[in-house]
């Protein structure tokens, strides 16, 4: 008799034993959408061996399904094990849309610089001129020095006649008083026509045109010109000159 009790005690242990290396329900009833497909584990019953036994119950979506990632395998050592979920991987930038990011941004920044200098060109075209104009009035009153002041006064100062380069505020001065108020010279009567002044930023321009003299003996020399200007604090100078005579 004791040894029967003994024996029906020792394998309720067994059971008992076998029964606990099950995972807990709360560990596996977990619910894990993938592909538009909510899976869940639904016990089914406690076999012989006292383990408890699942099947996939498909409780949203809609079409056939694949093993799922929950299922109990029982090996055959008679342990039961869980198969780890399946988590997608985060998908990665990818290139296309990087390349997208950087031709934005690259057309934002020339939008944003071409509109500073549209909004800086009405302000450069009128400052060119005053100084172009200045220029002419102190020609024709045959003030040399006042017709320089729209020049950058420095020995950096580039001017270009022809095939002869003079560089420096001093010797191009000195250049046109050879040429027009020396003994026999005359300066004549000045004006610029066919202006195109192009702003290169809010401190910086480009411009063309055309001069012309009219001299007391009526000889009209003429040609054309490209300056560029740059904004100092004390005002807009020509800081290259390039003149060709007709």
């Amino acid at each position: 008799m004791d040894k029967t009790v003994k024996r029906k005690r020792k394998n309720l242990k067994s059971k008992n034993r076998k029964a606990s290396d099950q995972p807990p329900i709360t560990a596996i009833a977990r619910a894990i959408p993938e592909r538009g497909v909510l899976r869940s584990l639904q016990p089914i019953f406690v076999d012989k061996d006292g383990r408890r036994r699942y099947r996939a119950k498909q409780s949203a979506g809609n079409g056939p399904f694949e093993r799922d990632p929950m299922h109990v395998n029982t090996h055959s050592s008679g342990k039961s094990q869980v198969n780890p979920p399946v988590i997608p991987a985060k998908p990665l930038l990818r290139r296309p849309r990087a390349l997208m990011i950087g031709v934005i941004t690259v057309l934002a920044i020339t939008m944003a610089a071409q509109k500073q200098k549209d909004d800086a060109s009405p302000n450069v075209d009128a400052a060119v001129r005053a100084v172009l104009d200045a220029q002419v009035a102190a020609w024709n009153h045959h003030d040399l020095e006042g017709f320089m002041a729209g020049y950058w006064n420095s020995p950096e100062l580039t001017f270009f006649s022809g095939a002869t380069e003079t560089k420096g505020w001093q010797p191009t001065l000195e250049r046109y008083r050879r040429s027009y108020q020396a003994e026999g010279k005359a300066m004549g009567t000045l004006s610029f026509s066919d202006l195109q002044i192009q702003a290169l930023g809010p401190d910086a321009a480009f411009v063309r045109g055309k001069f012309q003299l009219v001299m007391p003996d009526g000889k009209q020399p003429h040609g054309v010109f490209t300056l560029i200007f740059r904004k100092f604090p004390d005002g807009w100078r020509i800081i290259h000159d390039h003149t060709c005579s007709g």
